[in-house]
């Protein structure tokens, strides 16, 4: 499995171009390791809960994050800020 980001390097990058990136590549990190969690019998139960309670808190991380760029990027359209 590669792991490294994928290139990217031909494509413009604004600061929010590159938080979109960021968030993009997080929620695939995020799946895969709930994917990975989901498949992997071999851990004790206690570190499993553990590890699906870590993943349930960075995705609504995630997700606050993406509403509150949302909201941000309403607000600047709606106030017509370049």
């Amino acid at each position: 499995m590669d792991n490294s980001p994928p290139d990217r390097s031909n494509q413009p990058q604004t600061l929010g171009e590159e938080q979109h990136i960021a968030m993009r590549d997080l929620a695939d990190c995020l799946a895969s390791a709930r994917g990975t969690l989901g498949s992997d019998s071999s851990l004790p139960e206690e570190t499993r809960y553990e590890l699906k309670q870590s993943l349930e808190h960075a995705e609504a991380a995630l997700r606050r994050a993406v509403t509150e760029k949302t909201v941000f990027l309403r607000i600047k359209m709606l106030l017509g800020d370049d």
